[in-house]
């Protein structure tokens, strides 16, 4: 039985055997949340590279 697993910057991975390899099966995916942290990290982002540059 395998394992499914996503993160929220948009990757998918798969394991076959509990976790002791992983592989990505997709990545660049659209990101997603169900709260309002994505937004934060991204006004978050943006400052840090105003700040920057």
């Amino acid at each position: 039985m395998g394992v499914f697993g996503g993160t929220t910057d948009g990757e998918i991975f798969y394991t076959e055997d509990e976790g002791d390899t992983w592989t990505t099966i997709a990545s660049g995916l659209p990101a997603i949340s169900k709260a309002g942290h994505w937004t934060w990290r991204e006004r978050s982002a943006r400052r840090a590279a105003a700040l920057a540059g």
